[in-house]
């Protein structure tokens, strides 16, 4: 379990290239799968595949808030999530996917045989 996003790629300063999460089961207060917040330097090929996602306030991510590097081709394939929930009353939205480009471009998103829990009512 972890408070903070269970699995996220970012481009802080290296380039972010090729880069595969797998065969995981996460619990967290935050995000499951997540690319990005930082664009800082070069981004692509991150791939999620076959993850359970037991709990979670958002199950998908792709995000650019910091810097301007395209991200592309990011893929989710077989995703599970079984629970959105909300941990703290100021975390934050509960969302099933959530895709956000506010400084830098987004660019080939693939979700493949996901399954996600629609949001609870009132979040």
């Amino acid at each position: 379990m972890t408070v903070d996003d269970a699995m996220c790629a970012k481009a802080s300063s290296t380039p972010v290239r090729n880069v595969t999460f797998a065969d995981c089961v996460v619990f967290s207060s935050c995000g499951g799968n997540k690319a990005g917040m930082q664009a800082n330097a070069p981004y692509s090929g991150v791939r999620f595949l076959r993850t359970d996602v037991l709990h979670a306030r958002r199950g998908i991510i792709v995000q650019s808030t910091t810097g301007s590097h395209t991200m592309s081709d990011v893929s989710f394939e077989d995703i599970h999530v079984e629970e959105l929930a909300q941990s703290t009353p100021t975390a934050g939205p509960i969302t099933p996917v959530a895709i956000s480009a506010g400084s830098a471009s987004i660019e080939n998103v693939r979700l493949v045989n996901c399954s996600l829990p629609k949001a609870p009512p009132g979040s």
